[in-house]
């Protein structure tokens, strides 16, 4: 689940997300403002909410992400500016592009530009609005399997450990060396001028 206010959001079975909005739950009403179906094909691996509170992007275990506009006040209205896009592959000539899951989703509030983190051990850093990547991480040894920003965006925080994508063998044959990375951001890492 993730939160910005007034905008909460939480993944289920099912591929469900429910959408919650801060503001009622304060009035006691505990019940979703509406749900959804995940715009993923498969199973969510993770989901956060814009900065602005304004929409939310979901990752799933094929390598995609979905970014969705909410509107509270019509929770159920389908947003034109809704997209999903292919990230955390691996292309090999001609045959189908090996998917990893993306473990982590992270908006920085400053920009409201947002990071993946996935298990080919990259994190790359996107920008929502203009449809544009802006970084990718050079390869870690292990999935990076949690990511988050400081308030300011000047740092970037992950976290690089087992996640067990490719299952209990494979994960036995490595060593699981867990680590903490704290980096800190240039400012075109999270945020470029479009260009108008």
């Amino acid at each position: 689940m993730s939160g910005q206010f007034p905008l909460l959001v939480t993944s289920h079975s099912d591929k469900q997300i429910h959408i919650w909005n801060l503001q009622l739950i304060a009035q006691n009403n505990f019940s979703p403002v509406h749900i959804v179906e995940s715009p993923l094909r498969h199973t969510t691996s993770t989901i956060a909410c814009f900065a602005s509170g304004k929409g939310y992007a979901v990752g799933s275990i094929e390598g995609r992400v979905g970014v969705v506009m909410v509107d509270l006040n019509q929770p159920e209205k389908v947003d034109s500016s809704d997209f999903c896009f292919k990230c955390h592959r691996k292309e090999e000539g001609g045959k189908d592009p090996l998917a990893y899951t993306v473990n982590a989703l992270a908006f920085n509030k400053a920009h409201d530009t947002f990071a993946t983190a996935g298990s080919d051990g990259y994190w790359v850093t996107w920008n929502k609005d203009t449809r544009s990547r802006y970084k990718s991480s050079s390869k870690s040894g292990m999935p990076i399997t949690a990511a988050c920003f400081s308030k300011d965006a000047q740092i970037f925080i992950h976290a690089h450990g087992e996640d067990w994508t490719l299952g209990a063998e494979a994960a036995g044959q490595r060593e699981n060396t867990v680590k903490l990375y704290a980096r800190s951001c240039e400012l075109s890492d999270v945020y470029k001028k479009s260009r108008s």
